[in-house]
């Protein structure tokens, strides 16, 4: 006999909120103290903005997406103007518990897509549109499956009362 019971399963449930996203032209982005308790995600459509982390020297440049998260802290400095895109985000554990750290990754060409299309979105004030949201939810999601498992703080804790 067969048995037509279908299993469902208690899947993770990231929340994702986006706090800000936008884009700017970066002439002074001098901070000596940074930090902040969210999420924040990066990417400059040409070289000329550093980020001082620990003993690194991270140069924000187009094919690098730059992933920081809640609580670490950093300086800044921007050497000439260059167009800022970034988004500030907020996810549920074990994500929210990662700090002291600074990821990079590679922007493949569906990663910059989906920046272009929010970039055009902000462009024609059309940012509060549903399609924002998805778009960034997207471009968060992309860039979260890549992050180490072994980064994440009890990633199989009971995470239901998160």
């Amino acid at each position: 006999m067969v048995n037509n019971k279908r299993k469902y399963h208690d899947f993770y449930e990231p929340d994702i909120r986006l706090l800000f996203v936008e884009q700017v032209l970066n002439e002074g982005w001098n901070h000596n103290q940074l930090s902040a308790p969210f999420w924040r995600l990066y990417w400059n459509e040409e070289p000329g903005s550093f980020i001082f982390f620990k003993n690194q020297q991270i140069e924000l440049t187009p094919d690098k997406i730059i992933v920081i998260p809640p609580n670490t802290p950093l300086l800044t400095r921007t050497v000439r103007p260059v167009q800022h895109f970034y988004v500030h985000f907020v996810i549920k554990p074990p994500y929210s518990s990662m700090k002291d750290k600074i990821f990079t990754f590679s922007a493949d060409s569906e990663i910059l897509s989906t920046i272009k299309s929010c970039i055009e979105l902000l462009r024609t004030q059309r940012n509060d549109s549903f399609n924002m949201v998805f778009l960034c939810q997207k471009l968060i999601c992309s860039i979260m499956i890549q992050l180490p498992e072994k980064e994440l703080k009890n990633p199989y804790a009971d995470y239901k009362g998160a």
